[in-house]
């Protein structure tokens, strides 16, 4: 794999890569800036980082019924995409560790013969992904800060669950909705606060929003339930006592008469 400088005059050419290479046919970056690259002879794909180090085998020759393969793609949802021109097929296979998911398109559905090239024509085209010094979707947001370049309306994802802080109603992933913690005076954006209390009642401020109680005003605890104040087994044995002793006193006094 050569690499050609544009912008520089007269540039010389230089080896990106040569290990791992087996009459290598199509190139693809997926979004760690790491390079797929089909091997027609040796009927796999290898994997590069950014600087043209070998990483290894992507995915193995024959994984999946996997032919010659020809083109490669990364689709909307990151996975790996690869055109099986000899047995007329397009495979899909996971984007994070390269293993088979399925047949993506079969030999001779909607006409399919020996692929050569395939692209998702819905997914958004940038021919400067990597530039730290461009934005994409023109946000406002360089690249390298945005967690979705090519999204206008996105940039920021606090709790990495791929929904954008601006579509997300729970942006700290906490359970309490942003809705919620503003209007209690909560932070969105720091999860540690649905453990707090804040108004010291022994609940949590995330229990509060599931109960649907006001976490800044205390509830009160439910009195447990007092028994009668005669109604103890040692204040009815004293009464009984005292009334015999009166009892006693009295007939004393009548036999002394």
């Amino acid at each position: 794999i050569l690499t050609l400088n544009p912008n520089v005059s007269n540039a010389s050419i230089e080896v990106f890569a040569s290990s791992g290479l087996n009459r290598p046919e199509h190139i693809v970056v997926n979004a760690r800036g790491e390079l797929l690259v089909t091997n027609a002879q040796g009927r796999d794909v290898s994997r590069y980082d950014a600087q043209g180090n070998f990483l290894g085998t992507f995915v193995t020759a024959g994984l999946g019924g996997l032919g010659i393969p020809s083109c490669i793609t990364i689709g909307p949802e990151g996975d790996v995409y690869v055109c099986s021109s000899n047995t007329s097929q397009i495979l899909k296979y996971d984007g994070d560790t390269g293993a088979f998911d399925s047949i993506f398109v079969d030999a001779g559905e909607g006409g399919l013969a020996q692929p050569v090239s395939v692209q998702f024509i819905s997914q958004a085209a940038d021919e400067f992904p990597y530039d730290p010094n461009h934005d994409s979707d023109a946000d406002g947001v360089l690249n390298p800060d945005d967690a979705f370049p090519l999204d206008p309306n996105e940039s920021v994802d606090t709790d990495g669950d791929g929904i954008g802080n601006n579509a997300d109603v729970d942006d700290d992933n906490d359970t309490m909705p942003d809705s919620f913690e503003v209007e209690f005076g909560f932070n969105p954006l720091d999860p540690s606060d649905a453990a707090g209390d804040a108004d010291g009642d022994g609940i949590t401020n995330a229990e509060e929003f599931a109960n649907g109680t006001d976490p800044t005003v205390a509830d009160a605890p439910t009195p447990e339930p007092q028994p009668p104040a005669n109604s103890s087994s040692g204040g009815s044995f004293s009464a009984l006592l005292y009334l015999l002793l009166v009892g006693i006193l009295m007939r004393r006094r009548q036999s002394a008469r």
